[in-house]
């Protein structure tokens, strides 16, 4: 029976009744029959003991330690990694495939500082931060995800094999959307990274506020074919690979979830490298990084990981992100004004004082830009969203103004000069923008000039 208990245990979690193989669990399977299948399976292992009266009797082991008071059991099992978890749970997480050596991996730390991080020490130090948190503090991810842009051959896979390989089994590379926002997701069960290679995520239908609560959310629904769904422990941190322009939804001037890197191509096809750089990982270099990462101290803590650094590539993810009329107030701040058609410019923001607009006129001209624009039809769009954007967007203030008659008031809005309001959008959402139109007032050659050039898809005025 001893035996047994050193092969089997009987495992209740939820309302099943199963017998878990601890042979496979302890290399991270989870085999676990249900009762008439470990019976087939143990069918001829039977032995010959007497009975009470002294007569042999065939029993069929299994059976009999099933009945024995003695036998192994759980009452659950769960994904604990760093912790020893629920009373009576097993615990599938059986630790990382290396052991942390002094060592070199300082190919991969070059790798990672000079194309990753374009030699930012300061984005250097908050990755480093991210990785340690895993190997230090699995369970207990501070809550952003990492993006990587740029193109094929920089090194991107490179990077996120060898973090996957480090961490063996609770890593997983995925190719296609299903296997994050699917309905079977059981894959994702006891793991530390997934890695999305291509996965543009940001055109998925609703992926925004999953993506959301499986960056931040502290519990995950698991569910396997055949098998109820099951709530665990959100233990995972997230990976996005991608030469796409537009990969993630990330909110303007608010987002915290992502860090945005562009891989450099100082390394980019340069085979020599890369094949050292595995050569010396396979040699030592895991080990060493696990030391590293084991052992790293943040510089500036861990809540530091809730910040993620303001990077261009975020940004550009952001204004990718943009709603028609928040791309509205970015592109009237770039040009200065707004121009429907050639040379009769609308809404011309002033150089040297502010400048009054009703917002129903402000209104106007977006229902106007988004029926001519790719969108085809002016979706509903209320005075009091365009109210709001023009304070966050220009720091617009807001008064009441009597009509003629004083019966009816309209809401008008007084915008800062054109320096000042730029100002305001830069402070709020990180966008620069270039040197100062002249007052356009009376200027129409150089308005035709500057709407033909934005109109021929060159880089609009100022925007960096």
């Amino acid at each position: 029976m001893s035996a047994m208990n050193r092969e089997y245990a009987v495992l209740r979690d939820g309302k099943s009744v199963t017998v878990l193989v601890l042979e496979d669990a302890k290399k991270g399977i989870i085999s676990d029959l249900p009762i008439h299948a470990f019976k087939t399976l143990e069918d001829n292992n039977n032995v010959f003991v007497r009975d009470a009266k002294g007569k042999l009797k065939l029993v069929n082991v299994a059976a009999a330690w099933l009945k024995w008071e003695n036998r192994r059991e759980y009452s659950g099992l769960g994904f604990y990694p760093g912790n020893g978890g629920l009373a009576n749970h097993f615990n599938t997480f059986v630790g990382l495939p290396f052991h942390a050596k002094c060592g070199s991996w300082q190919l991969l730390q070059e790798h990672i500082l000079v194309n990753l991080c374009e030699g930012d020490s300061g984005i250097y130090e908050h990755l480093l931060t991210w990785l340690a948190e895993i190997v230090q503090r699995p369970s207990k991810k501070t809550g952003s995800a990492l993006v990587l842009l740029g193109e094929k051959g920089t090194g991107k896979s490179v990077f996120a094999d060898a973090i996957s390989k480090l961490l063996g089994r609770y890593a997983i590379t995925v190719s296609q959307l299903r296997a994050i926002f699917g309905n079977f997701n059981a894959h994702l069960k006891s793991k530390l990274l997934v890695v999305a290679e291509e996965a543009a995520i940001a055109a998925a239908a609703g992926a925004d506020g999953i993506i959301k609560d499986m960056i931040t959310g502290s519990k995950i629904h698991i569910e396997g074919k055949g098998r109820e769904t099951v709530e665990e422990n959100n233990n995972l941190r997230l990976m996005f690979i991608s030469n796409d322009d537009h990969v993630v939804r990330a909110s303007i001037g608010t987002e915290r979830r992502f860090s945005v890197l562009r891989c450099g191509d100082r390394n980019r096809g340069d085979h020599v490298f890369f094949d050292a750089l595995i050569t010396e990982l396979e040699n030592g270099g895991y080990e060493a990084m696990l030391h590293d990462l084991m052992t790293h101290v943040p510089a500036n803590g861990w809540n530091s990981l809730r910040s993620p650094p303001k990077t261009a590539h975020l940004l550009a993810q952001q204004i990718e992100t943009l709603t028609p009329i928040q791309e509205f107030m970015r592109m009237w701040l770039t040009d200065g004004f707004y121009e429907q058609d050639v040379g009769e410019p609308q809404l011309v923001l002033g150089t040297g004082a502010s400048t009054a607009f009703k917002a129903i006129e402000i209104k106007s001209a977006i229902m106007e830009q988004l029926k001519s624009g790719p969108y085809g039809h002016a979706p509903k769009v209320s005075v009091e969203t365009v109210a709001r954007e023009c304070e966050r967007w220009l720091g617009a203030t807001e008064l009441r103004v009597n009509e003629a008659g004083g019966i009816n008031t309209r809401r008008t809005l007084f915008i800062p000069k054109l320096s000042d309001a730029r100002a305001h959008a830069t402070a709020n959402f990180g966008i620069k923008f270039g040197q100062e139109v002249d007052d356009l007032t009376g200027t129409l050659g150089e308005v035709h000039l500057l709407h033909s050039r934005v109109a021929r898809g060159r880089p609009s005025q100022g925007l960096h």
